[in-house]
Formats: C-alpha cells, sequence, structure tokens
C-alpha cells in the first residue's frame, strides 16, 4: 500500500491522466509504430541463451529444484524454495507480456533463481566431490562467472555509453543559450538539468495520435507538430538519438548549419539562416 500511495493520490487528482498512462498507454499504444516488436521480444526472452552468465545461473537454479525435489527437506523450508520458484515464473511471465519486453526487466528475477542456484551449487558440490571443502570449487565458480562477465564488455548490441551522453550533455550546455528551448530524448534533460518544454515529458508520446484536446489534456506533443516546430525555429538546440532517419530528416530541411556527432547522439545547433528567429510559442 505505501509503494502505490503515490499514485494512488495522483489519482485522487487527476483519474484520466493517471488511467490513461498506467492502463490505457501500456495495453493499447505502446507498440505503435513497431514493426518488428514480435520479433524483438522473441530475441529479448531467448536471448538468456546467449548469455554465459544467465545460462549458468539458470541451469544451477535447475539443478537446486532437481536437489530439492529429491532430497527431504522441511516442509517450511521446502515452501521457501517454491515461493523463489514462483516469483521467477510471475515475474517472467509479467515481462513476456509486456510487448515490447527488454531484458533490464528480467533483472528481478535474478534474486530468485541466485536463492536456487546456490542450493544447486550446493548439490553439484557434493555429487562431484567433498561438499565440506568448498574453497577451491567457489574460486573455481567465481573464475568462470567472471569469464563469462567479461564477454558483456564486447556487447554491441547498444553503442551509448554514460561518458558519450555526458559529452552530449557537455556540448548541449555548450551550444544552447541559457533558457532557450531545447528538443532533446528525457535522458539529456536530466543530464543537462535543462528546463523540459510542454510536451516533450515522453519521447514516446510522439508517435501517438489523438484528437487536439486529449494531447493538450494529456501534454502529448505529437510528431507532426515537432517537426513543425523544429522546422520553423522553435529550438535553437535540437538532440537525436538512435534515429537515423530523424537525424537525415533534420539535415533535409537545413534549419541548423551546425552539428556533432558523439556516439549514437547528434546535436544540432546554430540556426542556417541569420534571419530565422524563434516562433511564437502556441
Amino acid at each position: 500500500m505505501l509503494a502505490c500511495a503515490p499514485v494512488l493520490f495522483l489519482f485522487a487528482r487527476a483519474p484520466h491522466e493517471v488511467t490513461f498512462n498506467i492502463l490505457k498507454y501500456p495495453t493499447l499504444y505502446r507498440r505503435l509504430n513497431w514493426e518488428g516488436c514480435t520479433a524483438h521480444d522473441i530475441g529479448i526472452v531467448t536471448d538468456w541463451v546467449n548469455s554465459s552468465p544467465s545460462l549458468l545461473l539458470v541451469l544451477l537454479a535447475l539443478a537446486g529444484l532437481f536437489f530439492i525435489k529429491k532430497s527431504e527437506f522441511d516442509p517450511a523450508r521446502r515452501a521457501e524454495f517454491r515461493l523463489c520458484l514462483w516469483l521467477v515464473v510471475s515475474v517472467g511471465v509479467q515481462n513476456i507480456f509486456a510487448h515490447p519486453t527488454f531484458p533490464q526487466y528480467f533483472v528481478f528475477m535474478i534474486p530468485f533463481l541466485a536463492v536456487l542456484g546456490v542450493v544447486g551449487f550446493y548439490a553439484v558440490v557434493a555429487r562431484l566431490g567433498n561438499p565440506g571443502r568448498l574453497r577451491t570449487t567457489v574460486i573455481l565458480l567465481m573464475g568462470i562467472t567472471a569469464l563469462c562477465l567479461g564477454n558483456t564488455f564486447y556487447d554491441d548490441r547498444d553503442d551509448t555509453t554514460w561518458r558519450q551522453l555526458e559529452q552530449v550533455a557537455n556540448k548541449v550546455k555548450q551550444v544552447t543559450p541559457k533558457g532557450a528551448a531545447l528538443a532533446a530524448p528525457e535522458h539529456i534533460y536530466f543530464l543537462t538539468n535543462w528546463p523540459v518544454p510542454p510536451g516533450m515529458e515522453h519521447e514516446d508520446a510522439h508517435k501517438l495520435k489523438l484528437p487536439p484536446a486529449e494531447n493538450a489534456r494529456l501534454h502529448i506533443l505529437p510528431k507532426a507538430e515537432l517537426d513543425e516546430r523544429i522546422k520553423s525555429g522553435n529550438f535553437p538546440t535540437t538532440v537525436v538519438c538512435s534515429d537515423d532517419d530523424f537525424v537525415s530528416h533534420v539535415k533535409d530541411w537545413h534549419v541548423y548549419s551546425q552539428s556533432d556527432e558523439i556516439g549514437e547522439c547528434t546535436v544540432f545547433w546554430k540556426w542556417e539562416k541569420k534571419d530565422l528567429a524563434p516562433s511564437p510559442k502556441p
């Protein structure tokens, strides 16, 4: 109840907005304009097989379940292990149906898998050697885990790094007039501590196509209107991340004379035409 208190408080103040954000958007609008959403989800859900640490953890957890089933445990202790199993299953099922889902959603399964994995590790050691001397086996397992984790440092699925984002934020602060409007993803607003223009609070909201009154009520800025504001010079600086098509569009509009590519982000600034002044705010 404590965790839900902020949501209940906001619901009492604005039931329509809270209902849209918590219920309508995830169920009806979240996967709009994403043609490969299902293939993406299948890849994420099965990718644990390609991750050595995840595969090792799951195999040890399965060994733990097998050991618990074959051994005589106190009923109360067995119930605790069964709870871990059902928490893993329930969190996994919930994340599968998120559609689209992402790897970070499954992090909450790890503590409960780890409980079962410890039992499985003990069972394997007991089967292969002397369970009373675990030091060598623990060191061996830690070494294998470290080697497995080393592979993740070279995973090129997402080239964006924290250092690059900091460089983008510093560039934005360097080229943007103080207090001027900025068009950027949410994390750039956060890193620069820059004021967020109305309608720019949630990048994915730009893809929604709702009636004008609903857009105003929910603080939604449609993609077409955002494009027009950039073309009209409403934003002295525009930042585009992980969207090559949009970068090409901004370049074709010939609004900015300067740009800088930093990792997966491109920063545009300095209006190309000297007589181009920001349009009045709607």
